[in-house]
């Protein structure tokens, strides 16, 4: 049977897809989410799996559907420092540096991950023909440079006890957006040794900042990974900023 060019078709997988509304597809409709989703193939990343590894060329590119996988980088001296974060609708690798592109860090899932994943070359073809795709992308470039400011003055300003707080207000946040509740409970994915890589702090700070976190009440936390409650008023005080302030 013949199909309207007027008609506005997606695939089920994309219709129900957890980040349809806030990823790179937002900027997509149905038929254009199709020839998208032709060229995707999901894949579901175990804790501690490897997407990429920095420097290593990108053959493809990938959209967080669910999960959280962290972005590290790799020293001189061969240390790992983690430097990002990739949150559900977050979108892995750039595609501005064509095909000679490669991997700026390592990604690896922190917990089980779902991903979409693109090979590179169709990608940019896809890229092409929809120029409200690439300005869906420009949009994702330019939060993301903004936390990367954000974090560069944690790190270079803030006291351990604002660092700390910087970060699972940072989560809170994320997590308050992708599930559209109001209230702030959260899994925490990361390790205190893992918080303590990213906030350049040490595990016992880390460990001492969220004990007193939790005995004044501004956190609520039964187990280490699970954040059932959060002061966001107080917390987004403690980490240096206000409710409305950057």
């Amino acid at each position: 049977m013949a199909i309207s060019a007027h008609a506005n078709f997606e695939p089920s997988v994309c219709t129900h897809c957890a980040v349809r509304g806030r990823g790179i597809c937002e900027a997509l409709d149905g038929n254009e989410v199709c020839a998208l989703n032709e060229i995707g193939t999901r894949r579901t990343l175990q804790d501690g799996e490897f997407f990429a590894f920095e420097g290593d060329v990108a053959k493809s590119f990938a959209n967080v559907v669910s999960g959280v996988a962290k972005l590290t980088q790799c020293l001189e001296d061969g240390r790992e420092q983690i430097v990002g974060v990739l949150f559900p609708s977050d979108f892995v690798n750039r595609v501005s540096d064509g095909p000679n592109s490669v991997y700026p860090c390592t990604v690896q899932a922190a917990g089980e991950v779902n991903i979409c994943i693109f090979p590179a070359a169709r990608f940019t073809q896809v890229l092409a023909r929809f120029p409200k795709l690439e300005r869906k992308m420009l949009e994702q470039a330019q939060k993301e440079l903004d936390t990367a400011r954000d974090w560069l003055t944690m790190l270079g300003r803030k006291t351990a006890s604002e660092r700390v707080a910087t970060f699972l207000y940072y989560f809170a946040t994320r997590s308050a957006e992708i599930s559209c509740k109001k209230g702030h409970a959260f899994e925490m994915p990361f390790t205190r040794a893992d918080i303590a890589d990213f906030t350049g702090l040490t595990y016992e700070t880390v460990s001492r900042q969220i004990s007193i976190l939790r005995k004044q009440g501004i956190i609520v936390s039964e187990t280490p990974r699970h954040i059932s409650y959060v002061d966001m008023e107080r917390l987004a005080e403690r980490s240096g900023r206000g409710q409305s302030g950057r």
